[in-house]
């Protein structure tokens, strides 16, 4: 009689356990050698897709950081040929204050200007050499300039406003008016009137408004406040119209008005005075500070300058009393005064912005600012050119710093054609190294410029390099006491089944032993 003997069901369950238990094991072994979590995609598919970009980024960031070390010490090397450049300009300048003193004789001159004809030698050694790991860095190989014109403003410049002078007057180019109070006042072409041509109307009358009782201003010359033409620009707002502005500059008088944007701020402020650049207070002008923080394109500024100008009313009454009743503040937000004494006010009608003017009192003009006031002048970008060297700071494409080093060469800083001997030359040699020294400082400040922008950068980099090693650290990296926790239980499991098979194994063998 035959007999079929069948696996124990216990032995093969035991074995299965022990099989997935080896499994954890090994996984668990894994992970405790290696210290990290994640040590294939098998372990977690999108953690570690995440982990390995995070990887690829920290090799960037510790690549894009030995970058702006390595560009912070050849700017450094520039600064330093700059500086030794300044220090035999320096020495030029001497020379030429001691040959310009007739106690010296031609004689003398004539050391002096060996001496001086050296210092000159010495600046063209100094550009000629001046270069890091071979490149040089003085000979204007990475200069930049503006299309049409080496350092002087362009005619492609963009200023402020459309078409910006002249406007309420004919002026030249000098701003002296040619014509005066009295006479009429004629509107350039490039302005258009509200509601037609340029013409005199009357703002109370043309638009349902109340005209203040008191006020001479019958008759307005409107002028368009557009602001349009920086829409050609590529300029960041509002950081871009920082310290910008226009001047307004009476024609019968030197009184006139700045209007300057700050970026730092939304309010605006009033004062009866600019300051010079000597630091001393012009009592001839007054001077609006327009915040334009809230800016973010070009059809913003003009009602930026409408409410700022609107939320210091107050301030201007109580500084020109004398002249209030003839032209006070309109009860009318949508009318205000700019300058009473020059009957200058500024209207806002369906949306748009005016300067209002009566239109025989006071000549008026816009312009650039006067006396270190305001500049209305920005230039295209494509006006800029030059092949600046390129200091790569982070892990995209676009984002480097772009370095300019203009050339050092006598020539380019106005001194090649110098001497000091007869005196005549010594002191047209005065005047043109002072302009070389204002040249190579001006390049010397923008090395500095340039090493703090990177060190800034090195010390982001820095910073998001530790920030992005540790996130990365949390994704890959093993919880140390965990994983020993989890292999402890995945050894004590495996030796487990392990017994449990051989228990499994024992009872079958006491079964046979039976048959036998």
């Amino acid at each position: 009689m035959a007999m079929t003997v069948r696996n124990d069901s216990g032995s093969m369950m035991a074995l299965g356990q022990l099989k997935k238990n080896d499994s954890s094991l090994s996984k668990q072994l894994k992970k405790v050698s290696s210290g990290m979590r994640l040590n294939s995609a098998e372990d977690d598919a999108s953690g570690y897709s995440v982990s390995e970009r995070m990887r690829v980024m920290i090799r960037s960031l510790g690549q894009d950081i030995q970058n702006t070390q390595t560009g912070k010490n050849l700017v450094a090397t520039a600064e330093g040929g700059m500086q030794e450049i300044i220090n035999n300009l320096r020495s030029m300048k001497e020379l030429a204050i001691n040959s310009a003193n007739d106690h010296n004789t031609d004689l003398d001159r004539e050391t002096l200007e060996k001496e001086f004809a050296s210092r000159k030698e010495a600046i063209t050694d100094i550009t000629a050499s001046t270069n890091y790991n071979g490149r040089l860095l003085l000979t204007g190989d990475y200069a930049q300039y503006r299309i049409g014109a080496a350092s002087s403003p362009i005619s492609s410049s963009v200023t402020m406003i459309s078409d910006f002078q002249p406007a309420f007057n004919s002026c030249s180019s000098d701003w002296k008016p040619t014509l005066k109070s009295g006479s009429g006042v004629l509107v350039d072409s490039s302005f258009v009137g509200f509601l037609g041509p340029p013409r005199n109307w009357n703002y109370w009358t043309e638009t349902g408004q109340t005209k203040p009782s008191g006020t001479m201003q019958e008759k307005q010359i409107a002028v368009s406040l557009d602001f349009s033409s920086l829409n050609s620009l590529n300029i960041d707002f509002p950081s871009s119209l920082d310290g910008k502005g226009f001047s307004i500059l009476c024609a019968d008088c030197p009184q006139y008005i700045d209007i300057v944007f700050d970026a730092s701020t939304t309010t605006a402020s009033y004062t009866p005075y600019a300051i010079t650049a000597s630091g001393r207070r012009n009592y001839l002008s007054r001077v609006y500070t327009i915040g334009v923080q809230n800016v973010t394109k070009a059809t913003d500024i003009a009602k930026a300058v409408f409410d700022g100008i609107k939320s210091v009313q107050s301030q201007i009454t109580i500084q020109h009393a004398r002249y209030v009743p003839s032209n006070p503040i309109d009860t009318n937000a949508s009318n205000i005064l700019i300058d009473s004494a020059h009957y200058l006010r500024m209207a806002e009608i369906n949306g748009s912005y005016y300067f209002l003017k009566e239109d025989d009192k006071h000549a008026i003009q816009f312009l650039n600012g006067l006396f270190d006031g305001p500049k209305n002048e920005f230039y295209r970008s494509e006006d800029l050119t030059g092949t600046p060297l390129i200091i790569h700071t982070g892990p995209k494409a676009n984002q480097n710093v772009r370095v300019f080093i203009n050339a050092m060469w006598p020539k380019n800083m106005g001194i090649e054609d110098s001497h000091v001997t007869p005196i005549e030359a010594a002191l047209m040699a005065m005047g043109a190294l002072d302009k070389a020294v204002d040249y190579a400082l001006n390049e010397i400040t923008r090395m500095g410029a340039y090493q703090m922008r990177l060190g800034q950068t090195e010390a982001n980099l820095v910073t998001n390099e530790e920030n992005t090693q540790a996130a990365e650290s949390t994704i890959r990296d093993a919880d140390m006491a965990r994983e020993m926790t989890g292999y402890t239980k995945a050894s004590i499991l495996s030796q487990s089944a392990q017994a449990m098979l051989a228990q499994a194994n024992q009872n079958s063998s006491n079964v046979l032993s039976l048959l036998q």
